[in-house]
């Protein structure tokens, strides 16, 4: 069923997030976000990225770079992020937007090069790699979430109480390693105003993108 966030559903609760970094095979032989750039403008169409998904946080965050940047790359589909991997590894594909937990081993291993996070900071599992922000591109900013949310017509006190046990409980040393193990972050403390106000504001943002790009289901 079609429903969105601001009519149908309340936010409860942040609960963390885990960045997403754009990598290149390192025999491609790119150091930074804007040659890589230069590199896609001067062969419209020519490079590969790999798209696990339609609507995937990796596959619009992508869109969203082109849209900036005025590039155009050509998708590759997988059934996911994990078998897209080796096609990075070998050069097959040259551009991805993956999953932090998924790119960190190949970053250091230094068969994949991390080109910049999408996030509004640096990460701690990639310290020295550049914001999207920081390498010339503050527009793209695609952030995958985790948190909790009801049906419309919760009773406030109800989502108030859940949103005062989530933050407690994210506060905890416990809490904090676990999300921090898999390369995630946990989630600023949010009150549920804050956090609905933003889950409002995502899906408007990336609505307006999905429109002006043409996505459609496949």
């Amino acid at each position: 069923p079609k429903w969105d966030y601001a009519r149908d559903v309340q936010g409860v609760a942040y609960v963390a997030s885990v960045p997403n970094v754009a990598v290149v095979p390192t025999a491609l032989g790119i150091h930074d976000l804007k040659s890589f750039v230069a590199l896609a403008r001067s062969k419209p169409g020519v490079l590969n990225y790999a798209n696990p998904g339609n609507g995937t946080s990796n596959h619009l965050g992508t869109e969203l770079m082109m849209q900036v940047t005025g590039i155009e790359l050509t998708k590759v589909y997988y059934k996911g992020q994990p078998p897209s991997v080796p096609d990075l590894l070998n050069g097959n594909v040259q551009f991805k937007l993956l999953t932090m937990s998924l790119a960190v081993p190949h970053v250091h291993s230094g068969k994949l090069r991390a080109l910049a996070v999408a996030s509004e900071k640096r990460t701690k599992a990639l310290p020295d790699v550049p914001t999207f922000a920081e390498a010339g591109f503050p527009e793209v900013r695609v952030v995958p979430w985790f948190g909790l949310v009801a049906r419309k017509g919760v009773p406030r006190e109800v989502v108030q109480r859940l949103n005062d046990a989530v933050r407690k409980g994210l506060a905890t040393s416990e809490a904090i390693t676990r999300i921090e193990r898999a390369n995630g972050e946990v989630a600023p403390a949010l009150n549920a105003d804050e956090w609905e106000r933003f889950l409002v504001s995502e899906s408007q943002r990336f609505g307006a993108l999905i429109r002006s790009r043409n996505i459609k289901a496949e």
